[in-house]
């Protein structure tokens, strides 16, 4: 396998893992797109439960092969292994690779002359990526569950091509149907009274620069009415292993009425 073609795959993998917050939608999809650049049969990713067992979190091609794999010993301390087995009187190899909190495996046929040091390598490139991006989900899933019944907004910032998503409530407290608000940083901003303007960026900043733990922010929004509305923001920024900050999630709340004194 060239370099080049390494490369490639490394890149489409990665950009397989920004296509969803949604931790079953986005480990299928990364699943999905390994295995046809790797001419994988069947591919895996197995969390450990709290209790101390196993959790198939996702699976894509062939899942015959699941027993074999899950019964496996694996030593986590390692940055990959690969097993030999044999199913129905054919011969394969299974590459498993060990995350903090889940591990991957791979079904290779040993007919295709598939180098696996050099399959585990692209994902070892990837390693940081997938563990960050398996976080993020999690972290979006818990929030999202938080939220129910809740009236606050939910924001989520890709501070890489600086794409922002907002939640249906995010634009309702603003007076806007969905449709109305477009999903930019820019709509956001615009919409900050000036006289908080400074600080608002400079909270921002401060988080993303991992000057603080956690963002929270206080301001002012101009509502669709013209009317301005009193917000508070809660969120967390992510980074990835050169600490360089990538994503930011966040909350708001409508607090107009409670600085009233209603």
């Amino acid at each position: 396998m060239e370099h080049i073609q390494i490369l490639t795959i490394s890149y489409e993998c990665e950009a397989s893992l920004g296509n969803s917050l949604n931790l079953k939608d986005m480990t299928k999809e990364f699943l999905r797109v390994f295995l046809k650049k790797t001419s994988a049969l069947y591919g895996v990713i197995v969390e450990f439960e709290s209790v101390g067992g196993l959790s198939v979190l996702n699976s894509v091609g062939k899942d015959e092969f699941l027993d074999s794999i899950l019964y496996n010993t694996i030593d986590m301390s390692k940055r990959y292994i690969s097993v030999d087995i044999v199913k129905d009187f054919e011969s394969y190899k299974v590459l498993y690779i060990p995350l903090s909190d889940y591990y991957l495996s791979f079904v290779y046929s040993t007919k295709n002359q598939l180098d696996i040091n050099i399959v585990a390598n692209i994902f070892a490139s990837l390693r940081n990526k997938i563990e960050l991006a398996l976080r993020v989900s999690t972290e979006y899933e818990r929030l999202e569950l938080a939220l129910l019944g809740s009236n606050d907004g939910l924001w989520d910032w890709n501070l890489q091509d600086n794409t922002i998503y907002f939640s249906p409530r995010f634009k309702e407290v603003l007076g806007y149907q969905e449709d109305e608000f477009k999903n930019r940083y820019v709509e956001w901003k615009n919409r900050v009274h000036p006289d908080d303007l400074e600080l608002f960026l400079s909270t921002i900043k401060e988080n993303q620069d991992a000057k603080t733990l956690y963002y929270e922010n206080l301001y002012r929004l101009k509502h669709k009415d013209g009317t301005w509305i009193t917000i508070l923001d809660k969120g967390k920024t992510f980074f990835d292993k050169h600490d360089k900050p990538i994503r930011m999630l966040g909350t708001t709340t409508d607090i107009t009425n409670i600085k009233k004194g209603f």
